[in-house]
């Protein structure tokens, strides 16, 4: 079985720093990287135009993509992981 190092990452610049650490211990480790975005799903009441969370989701999924081709390693496999829903649900999946 695969050892996995899961990084969280809310998109900002600040937490992709966490990155590069995270693809060094999994070399040493030989396992493999996760990030992992997590964006709460459409909140109960919300006023949003579904258009607007289609289009948020969209940008979620663009950013994680890009951070993660920041970090591409030919020792380490390293995945980008968009989840939408309750954030310590799929933390925790």
């Amino acid at each position: 079985m695969t050892m996995t190092v899961v990084v969280p990452f809310d998109g900002s610049e600040r937490s992709e720093l966490s990155i590069p650490y995270a693809v060094e211990l999994a070399r040493r480790c030989n396992a493999e990287v996760r990030v992992l975005r997590v964006m709460q799903n459409e909140i109960e009441g919300s006023s949003l135009p579904v258009s607007l969370q289609k289009t948020v989701r969209h940008r979620v999924e663009k950013d994680l993509e890009r951070a993660v081709a920041r970090h591409v390693s030919e020792a380490v496999k390293v995945t980008g992981v968009p989840r939408f829903g309750n954030v310590m649900d799929e933390i925790s999946r």
